[in-house]
């Protein structure tokens, strides 16, 4: 969608999916892009992304780490200029073959 953030530099195996939806968002004042991708299962994943600046180091620091939260596995990657998270849209779906 026009002036959300874009997503520039993604791992190869989510490189390779086609988006099935995008949607800009706002996020505690920010914008958010939102972008869908079936895996192989047919199941989705979501991957956010927002612009770096508007994150402080220490609540990006472990946003490499995979981890649970409400159910939903959760991981990303942080760029120069963007914050990367991606998530399962349902419990079980995993998402850390995706990160690289």
């Amino acid at each position: 969608e026009k002036n959300a953030p874009i997503y520039e530099s993604v791992p190869a195996m989510l490189a390779a999916k086609e988006p099935i939806g995008c949607k800009k968002m706002s996020w505690r004042g920010q914008d958010v892009s939102l972008v869908c991708f079936h895996r192989e299962d047919g199941k989705i994943i979501h991957m956010f992304v927002a612009e770096r600046d508007g994150f402080s180091e220490e609540a990006i620091a472990d946003l490499d780490k995979v981890l649970v939260s409400h159910d939903l596995e959760t991981g990303g990657w942080v760029t120069d200029t963007h914050v990367y998270l991606l998530t399962g849209s349902e419990p079980g779906v995993t998402v850390r073959e995706y990160l690289g």
